[in-house]
């Protein structure tokens, strides 16, 4: 198995178009509907690569899950490898990417109420 690279380690919050969504395949930093939430459902965590593939792990805060993606043409892609999967996983855990964090509050304005 090859190393992972890390591509990206910021911590930010994804905004998505509807808050509704299962999928993030839609998701985009820019505009997202105001809930009632004070803090972000969806928080990226770091983007993996391996050769010329990508994947991002992202937290969601409320289920208090962590969901791995594949990065492919601008959209998020569910992993079926299931090895990959746990591979990615356990590099994720061993770099301290899916400790459990308060969640990204909100700005005032960002916020429903």
């Amino acid at each position: 198995m090859s190393k992972f690279q890390i591509l990206d380690e910021k911590r930010y919050p994804l905004k998505i178009s509807d808050p509704k969504e299962v999928s993030l395949a839609n998701w985009t930093k820019s505009t997202c509907q105001k809930d009632l939430l004070p803090y972000w459902r969806w928080e990226h965590r770091v983007t993996l690569g391996r050769g010329a593939r990508e994947y991002m792990l992202f937290i969601d805060n409320m289920k208090t899950s962590v969901h791995i993606e594949e990065i492919s043409g601008g959209h998020l892609e569910v992993i079926l490898d299931d090895s990959l999967f746990e591979s990615l996983l356990e590099f994720a855990k061993s770099k301290g990417y899916c400790n459990l964090l308060s969640p990204m509050f909100k700005e005032t304005g960002e916020r429903f109420i």
